[in-house]
């Protein structure tokens, strides 16, 4: 469903959590021999909040921010039928803050945000000033490195210097077919299309390489490493899956894995 649609019971009852999220929340709280409803969470773009709400139907206390009030809106409903108060989703403000307060929060996570934050220091700082001691942190994003760019179902246009070549690069994709099926382009003219695509990727995209993107993290107080995203597929392979990840090869596992699929970044304080 889409984010302008009214999130409903019927829609949130179907929701399914990442398993590398549960898995890694669950790893936080028995490390620090915790319950449930002493951790709390922050989905820092949570959309409608459909995970906020999944995640406080298991115990935690999970909360949800993001930059669009739309999707935020359709969320809220829910939320307060379900007797919730309004601090559960939340918009940032204008300068990318949120309201709640220092050393808040024991684990943040995203999903495919940072890929479209243009100031990323700001989130950076911000995830620090209200993530506590011992706090941890998991956010998935596309690597820049990686061909295929994935909201446009486009390969090699995130590559291309932010002009008339990415324009016309994606007119040529458009062209032989390539390209979203979004609603809101759907009875438009070929030449609109290109307007809509190539304005996205201007606007809502901002890819950056791993390592500036550690940096960033590092320089905000928060101890930084990348992981396979879904390394639980290798298990049913025994010994080979433990090899894979001893301290010393799963870092040489990782680091190609970044120009090829998405990064899981852990973050710690």
């Amino acid at each position: 469903m889409s984010k302008h649609n009214i999130l409903t019971e019927e829609e949130l009852s179907t929701h399914v959590i990442s398993e590398s999220l549960i898995r890694r929340i669950s790893g936080y709280c028995e490390k620090y021999q915790l319950k449930s409803d002493q951790v709390r969470i922050l989905d820092w773009g949570c959309g409608r909040g459909k995970d906020v709400l999944c995640l406080r139907n298991i115990g935690y206390s999970a909360f949800g921010v993001d930059i669009d009030p739309e999707p935020i809106s359709k969320g809220s409903r829910l939320c307060k039928n379900k007797g919730y108060d309004s601090s559960v989703l939340n918009l940032l403000d204008a300068s990318g803050k949120t309201e709640f307060p220092d050393e808040y929060f024991s684990f943040t996570y995203s999903n495919y945000v940072f890929e479209h934050v243009e100031d990323l220091e700001i989130v950076a700082e911000e995830l620090s000033r209200i993530s506590s001691k011992n706090s941890s942190g998991y956010h998935v994003f596309p690597s820049r490195e990686f061909f295929f760019e994935g909201h446009l179902f486009m390969p090699f246009v995130h590559w291309l210097p932010k002009n008339r070549v990415r324009r016309y690069l994606i007119l040529l994709f458009l062209f032989i077919g390539l390209g979203p099926d979004w609603e809101n382009v759907k009875n438009k003219m070929m030449r609109e299309k290109v307007d809509v695509f190539y304005d996205y990727t201007i606007t809502k995209t901002h890819y950056r390489k791993y390592s500036e993107i550690k940096n960033i993290f590092e320089r905000a107080g928060f101890k930084v490493r990348h992981e396979i995203k879904r390394p639980d597929k290798l298990q049913k392979y025994g010994k080979l899956y433990k090899l894979a990840t001893t301290s010393v090869l799963k870092q040489l596992v990782n680091d190609p894995l970044i120009y090829f699929n998405s990064i899981g970044l852990t973050i710690d304080k």
